[in-house]
């Protein structure tokens, strides 16, 4: 899973992520967060210790209604 964090302080609420067409056989599932959100995720990662790495849980749930 690759988490994307926008550099910009802006909505990324209409931001649409898509394929260019280079990278037809990846499949790695990726899901965009806001700039505030990732870094608030990269200083709390950064200020974490190995064992409490291995007890983070990520859920998320993708809809493709185009397969």
């Amino acid at each position: 899973m690759a988490i994307i964090i926008d550099t910009e302080n802006e909505s990324i609420d209409n931001v649409i992520m898509s394929d260019d067409s280079t990278g037809a056989g990846i499949r790695i599932p990726s899901v965009m967060i806001g700039n505030l959100n990732g870094t608030e995720l990269i200083s709390y990662l950064a200020k974490t210790n190995l064992n409490e790495l291995s007890d983070i849980e990520l859920n998320v749930h993708f809809i493709n209604p185009h397969p």
